[in-house]
């Protein structure tokens, strides 16, 4: 039997390992470069986004937000809103509203994260219907305990009439960041 002599194909191999490498340094810079997209500071606070949402750490207690404070800053709150020392929250709408989901949606993210920070959320109506809630309307509202109400109006914006919290909306997707604006503001992001 005859041996045959083999040539190596340096080149072919050269060029496997520089593809091989390139891939691998593509994907690794993608990582590193996917990781700034999706972390973002403000103030003293990092928001990272997570599957559950833009996730921070507040007193060591983890927090879950849609919007970070950069998406809402534009979102102006009148000056003499004093949300310090709240031990509850009242949230109310009209039961009948056009934006009832989205108001209803919103109104569970508040409880969701001003529960991590022992706020209890307690939701009404501002007028008596079959589902059997509470009536709550900006004249129980107090210093401690206020009342925020959600209402379809021209304009989106947030309102304080002694010690009521008005989020005002004219389309039902700008209640859950008028939301977050006010859960920023209660937590002292903001």
């Amino acid at each position: 039997m005859k041996r045959r002599n083999s040539k190596r194909n340096y080149g072919g191999i050269f060029l496997s390992i520089f593809i091989a490498l390139l891939m691998i340094t593509s994907i690794i810079g993608f990582l590193a470069d996917d990781s700034q997209v999706n972390s973002v500071k403000y103030g003293k606070y990092k928001f990272t986004t997570t599957n559950n949402g833009w996730h921070t750490k507040i007193d060591n207690k983890d927090y879950y937000f849609s919007y970070t404070p950069a998406d809402v800053e534009l979102i102006s709150v009148p000056e003499n809103l004093n949300l310090d020392n709240i031990i509850e929250v009242d949230v109310t709408s009209d039961i009948n509203s056009t934006f009832k989901k989205e108001i209803a949606g919103s109104m569970f993210e508040l409880n969701q994260i001003l529960s991590q920070n022992n706020i209890y959320v307690r939701q009404g109506q501002v007028k008596e219907s079959d589902l059997n809630l509470p009536i709550i309307t900006c004249a129980e509202s107090t210093q401690k305990v206020p009342v925020i109400l959600y209402r379809f109006g021209n304009e989106t914006r947030i309102l304080y009439e002694n010690n009521c919290i008005i989020l005002e909306s004219r389309d039902g997707n700008s209640f859950l960041a008028l939301t977050h604006r006010i859960a920023f503001k209660i937590l002292k992001i903001m």
